[in-house]
């Protein structure tokens, strides 16, 4: 047994470390989430506006996955550090219809509408296939259809064959591989990074809990050390899959 001098010393020492191991782990967990937070405003506003877009894990049903496409990295569109390995999403709708328009210097007015009459974007601007929700095609309009409402339908008695891109449903919802790996990994770290803290939690309590006793003090050791490595192994790994990910989003 050691003496009670000996263990107060001990105990705040122990203490002292548990603190900085603490305020180290909270450090590795901020670095992550730092990381995987969103961006608002992933695409470039000034080229293409009045759109909304922003970094999130999957997009929704009304919203278009950036990354399934090169044109937006390739026409300088993208704004900021990026978003792996989450996606950049943007809102489907007239709204991106018409700044894809814009963007391309097309002439007239385009909107979302269920029946193309005019020009179909897309033959120009393939990516214009999935500026719409399903059902509606971004296309020039006439100006009977820019007077229904939300350009559901032409005049009765000029319906127009409806041409234009037919897409199937994505299993994914518009998630990549890429994207999709990225998710499981971050998660994954987010849970093990979780048991690492608690461990080194429980390890520090014990050391302090343990009255000088060697066998218990031993075994806090150890607690401490392997949950110590364990947040480091995460972090590192963390660090290293970004890196791949952001590499493979990128090309």
């Amino acid at each position: 047994m050691l003496s009670s001098v000996s263990y107060r010393r001990n105990t705040h020492a122990i203490a002292a470390l548990w603190m900085v191991g603490m305020l180290a782990a909270m450090a590795v967990f901020s670095f992550i989430g730092i990381h995987s937070a969103s961006a608002a405003a992933c695409l470039d506003t000034s080229k293409l506006p009045g759109i909304t877009s922003d970094c999130k894990a999957s997009a929704a049903a009304d919203e278009l996955d950036t990354s399934q496409s090169t044109y937006w990295f390739d026409n300088k569109l993208t704004t900021g550090p990026g978003c792996a390995p989450n996606i950049c999403a943007v809102k489907r709708g007239s709204a991106l219809c018409a700044a894809l328009a814009t963007f391309a210097k097309k002439t007239g007015t385009y909107q979302c509408v269920t029946t193309c009459a005019g020009e179909a974007l897309s033959q120009s601007v393939p990516v214009a296939g999935s500026a719409c929700l399903s059902g509606q095609f971004c296309c020039a309009v006439t100006a009977a259809q820019q007077q229904a409402a939300g350009g559901a339908a032409a005049t009765a008695g000029q319906k127009a064959p409806v041409t234009g891109p037919k897409t199937l449903p994505d299993p994914l919802g518009g998630v990549n591989i890429p994207t999709l790996i990225g998710n499981v990994i971050r998660t994954f770290a987010g849970v093990a990074g979780s048991i690492a803290l608690l461990m080194f939690v429980w390890g520090g309590i014990s050391w302090i809990l343990s009255g000088g006793e060697q066998a218990k003090v031993a075994q806090a050791k150890k607690t401490l050390v392997n949950a110590s490595i364990g947040l480091v192994l995460i972090f590192a790994a963390f660090s290293f899959v970004s890196a791949i990910i952001d590499a493979i989003l990128a090309e």
